[in-house]
C-alpha cells in the first residue's frame, strides 16, 4: 500500500519535475553553445596570429605561427564534432534552406596543410608540427550533441548595411560572434527588444554574451555594417 501510495504521489509530481527540468536542460545548452561562439573567435584570431596578420595587436610584423594555426584547426574540429552542422538562417532569423553551413572541419584540415607548408624543408619542425596537428586532431567523444548554433554568412559593400533579427529564449544566456574578410572596418551593433544598445565594436571580429530577461522570446537585432571603402565577408554566429 505505501509503495502504491509513493507511485501515486510521483506521478502526481512528475509534469511539475520535468516541466522544470526542461528550461533548465536547455539553459544548460544554451551556455554551452554558447561557450562555441565565442570558440569561434577565438580560433579566428589565432588564425589571423598564425597567417601574421595580427601585428597591431601581437606587435610582431609578418610573423607566422604553424603552431597557432594547429591550435585553430583543433579548435574548429571541436565545434564542428560538438555542434554538429550549423542551421543557416536568414536576415529575419528564419531557416533558410538555400543558405550552405561553414565546413569546420574542413577549415580545420586546410589550417594543418597551412601549417606544414611553413616548415617545409625543416625535417626537425616537419616532426614537431606533424606531432602537433595528431593532437590535434584528437577529438573530444565525451560531450554528446547539443543542437545546433546559428550562422549566417553575407557580403555587404562598402557603406552598407544589414540587420539580422534573431529570437533568442527568455531567461537564458545568449551569446553571439562575428568574423569578418575586411580587415577592421567591420562593425556590429547589437540591439535588444527595447531599442537598447547591447554591444558596439567595430573590428574584423568580436563576440558578446549577456543573459535575456523576459517572460517571452527576446527579439534581438544584430546590425552588421560596412563602415570601410572594399567589400567583405562576414560571417555571424548565434548560440
Amino acid at each position: 500500500m505505501r509503495a502504491l501510495f509513493t507511485a501515486i504521489m510521483l506521478a502526481g509530481f512528475a509534469p511539475a519535475l520535468l516541466a522544470q527540468a526542461q528550461p533548465k536542460a536547455e539553459a544548460e545548452n544554451a551556455e554551452r553553445r554558447g561557450k562555441l561562439v565565442e570558440d569561434l573567435v577565438t580560433a579566428h584570431r589565432l588564425i589571423a596570429f598564425g597567417k601574421g596578420e595580427f601585428a597591431e595587436a601581437s606587435g610582431l610584423k609578418d610573423y607566422q605561427s604553424p603552431e597557432a594555426l594547429i591550435a585553430a584547426g583543433g579548435i574548429l574540429m571541436r565545434v564542428a564534432k560538438e555542434a554538429g552542422e550549423f542551421e543557416v538562417i536568414n536576415e529575419k532569423g528564419e531557416a533558410d534552406p538555400k543558405g550552405k553551413s561553414v565546413d569546420l572541419a574542413a577549415q580545420a584540415k586546410d589550417l594543418f596543410a597551412e601549417a606544414r607548408n611553413l616548415v617545409k624543408g625543416n625535417k626537425a619542425r616537419q616532426s614537431e608540427i606533424d606531432e602537433l596537428i595528431k593532437l590535434a586532431e584528437k577529438v573530444d567523444d565525451k560531450r554528446g550533441a547539443i543542437g545546433r548554433p546559428r550562422t549566417i554568412t553575407r557580403t555587404l559593400a562598402p557603406g552598407e548595411t544589414v540587420d539580422v533579427v534573431v529570437n533568442f529564449h527568455k531567461q537564458a544566456p545568449a551569446s553571439v560572434s562575428y568574423t569578418s574578410t575586411g580587415g577592421g572596418r567591420q562593425r556590429c551593433e547589437i540591439i535588444g527588444p527595447n531599442g537598447k544598445t547591447l554591444y558596439d565594436n567595430t573590428g574584423n571580429n568580436g563576440t558578446h554574451n549577456w543573459h535575456t530577461g523576459g517572460d517571452e522570446k527576446r527579439p534581438i537585432t544584430i546590425r552588421i555594417s560596412n563602415v570601410g571603402k572594399k567589400p567583405h565577408t562576414f560571417t555571424l554566429t548565434t548560440n
